[in-house]
């Protein structure tokens, strides 16, 4: 539901996070120091350029996806 949300059109999965933790454990990343790794699938960077369907629009507030009250 809230996949049309964001630029990637899939939710997230467990191993999206598996991934990135194999890459910083892994040499490729041995000049990776001090830096926040954000896996949401471009939702954090600006969202998706698609009109969000009226009803996930309504229900959602923000990022702990509470409905208004």
């Amino acid at each position: 539901m809230l996949a049309v949300l964001q630029p990637l059109p899939r939710t997230g999965a467990p191993d999206d996070i598996a991934a990135m933790a194999l890459f910083l454990a892994s040499d490729e990343a041995r000049f990776i120091t001090g830096a926040a790794m954000v896996v949401d699938g471009g939702f954090s960077a600006g969202g998706s350029m698609l009109p969000a369907p009226a009803a996930i629009a309504a229900e959602y507030v923000g990022p702990s996806f509470q409905p208004k009250t």
